[in-house]
This record gives C-alpha cells, sequence and structure tokens, in this order.
C-alpha cells in the first residue's frame, strides 16, 4: 500500500493536496510514516497536529511556528516576534494616529481605541496574510520536496476550514519545489455532508484506506528492529497474529499499536524480575485484552477469560493456539498447522492440543514455555498474565 500510494504521490502535479480516507484508527498515520520511510530521497516531511491548537487563529500561528522550528530553528524567535507583533508592528503607528484623533474629537476615548488596535492587529484577513508571507519564505529556504502532513483537521470546524485556507493558499502559490499537503480524514468526518463539502472543495485527491488494505510484512518491518524480525520463525508468529487480529472488524492499528506498546512495558517487567520472556508471547497474552468473549459481563475479554480458566481452548482462539505452538516447537506457523492437524485425534482421548496458562518460566526460559508430557499442551507461564502497575 505505502509503494503503491508513494508511485501516485510521485506521479502527481507539483502542488497537490489529497485527503486519505478511513476510519478512525486504521493506520492512516502508520502508512504515511511507511511512505516516509520508502523514500529514497531527501525531502522535507512536516507533521502538523491541529488538536494541539483551539481556533482556526492558533491553528495558523501553530502550523507557522512548528514548521519553522522544523526547517529553520535558528528563525524561530524572529518569526514569533513578528507574530507577536513586537518587531515594527506597522499597526502600532496607525493606532497611535487613531488614538490621538479619537481623544481629540472624543477625550477618554482611549478604551475604545485599545478595542480598535486589538481588532486591527488580530483581523483575520491581516493576520493571514502574514502567516502566508511567513510560511512562504519558509518554504523558499527548503532545498528540496516538501511535504506537509495535517493530522487531525477534521476534528473541528475551525480544522477544516484551516484545511481549505492552507488548500487555497497552496493552490495560488508558485514553487520551483514539489510540494504535497496530505490530510488523513476520518470516514465519519467524509460521510458529513458539511464537512465533505469542504474536503471536496479543499483536495485535489482523494486516496481510500482500510485495514484490508494494510501490508502487514510491511507494517512489521517498520515498526520491529531486524533483530526481531530477522528470525523468520517469529516473522510468521507476528504476520499471524496481526493478520488475525485485524480481520476483527472491532481492531484497528491504533488498538494494535497500543497493544505493542503494553507487551513491551511486560517484557520490560519480566525482564526486571529476572526471567528472559518472549516478546511474542508478550504481545499474544496482551492482545487477549482486546478479544470480545460473548459473554455479557462487562469488560469480558478472553484474557480474563483463560486467566479464570488456567487454559486456552483449540477452538476459542485457534490463531494464538498456532503461535504459541509454532513458539514452543520453534517452527514457522504452516508447519504447525500441520502438526496440530496430525495430533488432532489426540483431543478428548489420551489427550488434547491447547495451551495451559499455568506454571512458571521453564527451564529454557529464553523461549518462555514447556510441552506438558502426554497431553500435547503448550505452557504459557503465569506469570504473562500478571498485571502490573
Amino acid at each position: 500500500m505505502a509503494k503503491a500510494l508513494l508511485s501516485r504521490l510521485d506521479a502527481m502535479p507539483n502542488t497537490a493536496i489529497i485527503s486519505i480516507i478511513g476510519p478512525y484508527g486504521v493506520g492512516k498515520s502508520a502508512l504515511l510514516e511507511s511512505v516516509k520511510s520508502q523514500m529514497s530521497r531527501s525531502v522535507t516531511w512536516f507533521q502538523f497536529d491541529a488538536w494541539k491548537y483551539p481556533d482556526r487563529k492558533n491553528l495558523w500561528e501553530g502550523f507557522v511556528l512548528d514548521f519553522t522550528k522544523k526547517v529553520s530553528p535558528k528563525d524561530f524567535k524572529k518569526v514569533l516576534a513578528e507574530i507577536d507583533g513586537t518587531k515594527g508592528n506597522k499597526a502600532e503607528g496607525l493606532t497611535s494616529t487613531l488614538a490621538v484623533a479619537s481623544n481629540f474629537i472624543l477625550p477618554g476615548a482611549g478604551g475604545a481605541v485599545d478595542k480598535l488596535k486589538y481588532l486591527f492587529t488580530t483581523s483575520p484577513v491581516r493576520r493571514l496574510h502574514e502567516f502566508e508571507e511567513l510560511i512562504e519564505k519558509q518554504i523558499e529556504k527548503c532545498e528540496n520536496e516538501v511535504y506537509l502532513v495535517l493530522e487531525d483537521v477534521d476534528r473541528s470546524e475551525s480544522g477544516i476550514l484551516f484545511f481549505e485556507t492552507v488548500s487555497y493558499y497552496f493552490r495560488n502559490s508558485s514553487f520551483s519545489k514539489k510540494i504535497r499537503v496530505i490530510a488523513p480524514i476520518s470516514s465519519v468526518a467524509y460521510r458529513d455532508e458539511t464537512k465533505l463539502h469542504s474536503l471536496e472543495k479543499s483536495s485535489d485527491y482523494f486516496e481510500y484506506f482500510s485495514a484490508e488494505n494494510l501490508d502487514v510484512e510491511e507494517f512489521i518491518d517498520t515498526i520491529f528492529t531486524s533483530t526481531l524480525t530477522n528470525n523468520l520463525v517469529v516473522k510468521s508468529q507476528l504476520k499471524m497474529l496481526f493478520t488475525s487480529l485485524l480481520k476483527l472488524e472491532y481492531m484497528t492499528i491504533r488498538k494494535i499499536k497500543i497493544i505493542i506498546r503494553e507487551s513491551l512495558a511486560k517484557y520490560d517487567y519480566l525482564v526486571s524480575l529476572g526471567f528472559q520472556p518472549d516478546p511474542v508471547l508478550c504481545m499474544v497474552v496482551q492482545s487477549m485484552k482486546y478479544l470480545r468473549t460473548n459473554d455479557s459481563r462487562p469488560n469480558e475479554n478472553y484474557y480474563n477469560l483463560s486467566k479464570r480458566n488456567k487454559y486456552i481452548g483449540n477452538q476459542q482462539l485457534g490463531f494464538i493456539n498456532y503461535i504459541v505452538w509454532s513458539n514452543a516447537l520453534e517452527k514457522d506457523i504452516d508447519e504447525v498447522k500441520n502438526y496440530i492437524d496430525v495430533h488432532r485425534e489426540l483431543r478428548g482421548t489420551s489427550g488434547y492440543i491447547g495451551i495451559d496458562t499455568g506454571g512458571d518460566f521453564s527451564d529454557k526460559p529464553a523461549k518462555a514455555w514447556t510441552a506438558s508430557g502426554g497431553n500435547h499442551a503448550a505452557r504459557i507461564p503465569s506469570l504473562y498474565f500478571e498485571d502490573f502497575n
């Protein structure tokens, strides 16, 4: 998906405004990060978070200042002074003249003049023109292509209006370099008629993205270090985990990133206790917190269920069963599927194919599992199911 999007971005005219449409948390930002990482040339990549600024005026100020800080930090104080009006503001002369005239005509009119001064110096038209001039100076200083990613502009009316003015500005400017303005937009905003009208007016191109479009292998390579992904068995385990999770209608890339962060915290916690946990098992167990069961109890999930039952049944979570067995046998997922099929006949007679969630770390702590004799059950140490603060 990232390679295809990069090819389309390269084929667009010198200045292009692109809206990427997809559900909240589906991975639009992750997709753009992947695009950035795959660029073979040097570009100026600037990501602006509109959610940090509460209104339209602050959005433009924040945009100019954040961009300046990114491309030319030494100019930051100078640009800040210009925005604050403390550097040769021509409004001072005009408002002083108005003050004299007003006081001459209407003694005691100083308060009204102060308001007039405020209105003049913060006039939307005047301020927007100043911001445009400032951003133009900074863009001209960039030696290569400029990619501007406008995050969260769809979350408020002021953000959508900001996107409109940014779009209008770049469409009507002539830069010698290639400019790409990219706005990730939620499906909810896209279905809102008012916002859609504005988005259609502001965008040159629409790209549509869903979790089904995600290249899971590419996502794994982007998120994890090569130390982990160079192991083909581990990579096959991660690929099955994320592919299976994304098939769930309530799962998003954002949730998967939370799972990964929580797993790393659990991993560090177990290391601090003197163990050598397996990072894949950490992710498998943490992901179970986000897997819903058919139980009507509030906050019930497969993590709590398996913790209570001390067992993860094969019929409950097949993909987790495959991953844990792959981990235990140090074999690729496809080999493990075959292994389980061969031994499936043992279920209900001399043993079962499943996962026991009890016990301690095995004598092979690097793998953090034990094979439990004749019943053919892999064993996840119970510490993986311990909550911690």
